[in-house]
């Protein structure tokens, strides 16, 4: 997705475009994705035939299968990650490691407001692929090291 959106943005600038593009990329009905991208020809109609000719199933939410394990086209969690360590990068990695969980809070507020509240709630606030139990299991067969070239 991200090079798409470089390719875009590289050839075909401009903020009323750019928004017209996340428009057709977040739209989750075919009709409004013909209507961003009837928007999007009447700007530059380059434009529209430089997205047809990718496949929409790879970039707009209209196209993407049923199930969705997040709501948004690109998550961003790296770079949200990389942003928040930001800082701690010019440091020592201790030092930085040390920083990392003071930037988690929001996850801490979340729990702490759910407890005060005694919420429990009937579903997960995110997909199982993000619970630490689909970790396990993803990774609990272990692949042995090698002893060199004839084991």
């Amino acid at each position: 997705m991200q090079g798409l959106v470089d390719a875009v943005e590289e050839r075909f600038s401009g903020a009323k475009f750019e928004n017209l593009f996340w428009r057709a990329s977040k739209a989750t009905t075919e009709a409004h994705f013909n209507k961003a991208m009837k928007d999007i020809e009447k700007l530059n109609h380059k434009a529209v035939k430089h997205l047809m000719d990718r496949d929409q199933k790879n970039w707009s939410l209209t196209f993407f299968r049923v199930h969705h394990s997040c709501e948004y086209v690109e998550n961003g969690f790296s770079k949200s990650f990389n942003s928040f360590i930001l800082d701690g990068w010019k440091k020592p990695i201790i030092s930085m490691l040390e920083d990392i969980p003071t930037k988690w809070y929001g996850c801490v507020h979340l729990i702490a407001t759910l407890s005060f509240l005694n919420v429990t709630p009937d579903r997960p606030y995110v997909d199982s692929l993000y619970l630490v139990a689909f970790f396990h299991n993803t990774y609990k067969n272990s692949i042995s090291v090698m002893n060199g070239m004839h084991m």
